[in-house]
């Protein structure tokens, strides 16, 4: 496990044993300005391992996380969370037993607050939670495996979803979007596949394309 404390952290993570875990937590980056480079935290773990476990956890400012959990990775879990401004996150899972949980929450100020956060799945057991509450949020989610399932859950202000299943399996999205600038673009190639879609105020746009399941 690694803690820091402080300004312009940088934290890295590489594993390779049966049984890894990995946690890395960076607390208190307040930068003077959006984009002030000398005050940006960076927490990065990759696992080549059977049983994997990541979790990043970031409390400020200019925090971007990126995890990568390759394919010897059969028990593999991610998670991110980050409260601040102008976050990222960034999870890649090439497993079996893929699970995925991204939480983002952009806190006071008048930075960019430009948090985003993409995952990318391939493997059998694909499932991603993805959860955004503030200002100008962004998610993407791809999957490719057998049981795929995104749930993206995003609340305010500049909102961007886009999810993209070929799952083979008991695929599923549930996307739900609450404030302001709303989009949402759901494409599925699967057999099995369900998508529900809630927009609820403002400049909603929804786009959805099943293949398998003839909604198009």
């Amino acid at each position: 496990d690694v803690t820091q404390d402080g300004e312009g952290n940088s934290a890295y993570a590489i594993q390779s044993g049966p049984a890894s875990q990995a946690t890395i937590v960076q607390l208190n980056a307040n930068r003077p300005f959006p984009g002030a480079a000398n005050r940006v935290q960076t927490g990065s773990i990759t696992q080549d391992a059977d049983s994997a476990t990541a979790s990043i956890n970031q409390n400020g400012e200019g925090g971007y996380s990126f995890i990568v959990q390759n394919a010897a990775a059969d028990g593999s879990t991610a998670s991110s969370t980050q409260w601040g401004e102008d976050n990222g996150s960034n999870i890649n899972q090439f497993g079996p037993g893929n699970n995925a949980t991204v939480y983002q929450q952009s806190g006071p100020g008048s930075s960019g607050n430009g948090s985003y956060s993409s995952v990318d799945q391939y493997g059998s057991g694909n499932d991603a939670d993805i959860f955004q509450l503030g200002a100008g949020n962004q998610s993407y989610v791809v999957q490719d495996g057998t049981n795929g399932d995104v749930k993206v859950k995003q609340t305010g202000n500049a909102n961007f979803s886009t999810v993209s299943q070929t799952a083979f399996g008991g695929s599923s999205v549930d996307v739900k979007q609450n404030g302001d600038r709303n989009a949402s673009a759901v494409y599925q190639a699967s057999t099995a596949s369900t998508v529900d879609v809630d927009q609820d105020g403002n400049d909603n746009v929804s786009g959805v394309t099943e293949i398998a399941g003839r909604a198009l």
